[in-house]
């Protein structure tokens, strides 16, 4: 889904892309389920940001489709905010994430009680 800060990574969360260490060691394949353990260690190896993909809790797939779009709307919304901001740096584009992520805290889902 995106890059997100270690800190931020829920167990059972899929990493979507490898994972390496601050020398370029590679920690951990693309296809891997995070553990609680795992996310320690990747804490201890000084890795900042990993992309991931969240899991949903129906094991189905749909469980983010709603999820996704409200996460499209937010960033869409905070664009303008980060139209000069070079994301193909690791902690930019965890800030990035963290913003929306937060934007998405502060709207409602479409259909829910307000």
């Amino acid at each position: 889904m995106a890059k997100v800060p270690i800190e931020m990574v829920q167990e059972g969360w899929k990493v979507i892309a490898e994972v390496r260490d601050p020398s370029g060691r590679v920690l951990m394949n693309s296809g891997t389920t995070i553990t609680l353990r795992q996310k320690e260690s990747l804490m201890q190896y000084g890795v900042l940001v990993i992309d991931v993909q969240e899991s949903d809790a129906a094991g189905d797939g749909t469980a983010n489709a709603g999820d996704e779009e409200r996460f499209q709307t937010a960033a869409r919304t905070l664009e303008p905010l980060f139209v000069h901001a070079d994301r193909s740096w690791d902690v930019v584009a965890a800030i990035h994430t963290a913003a929306v992520r937060m934007q998405m805290d502060r709207s409602p889902a479409e259909g829910s009680a307000q």
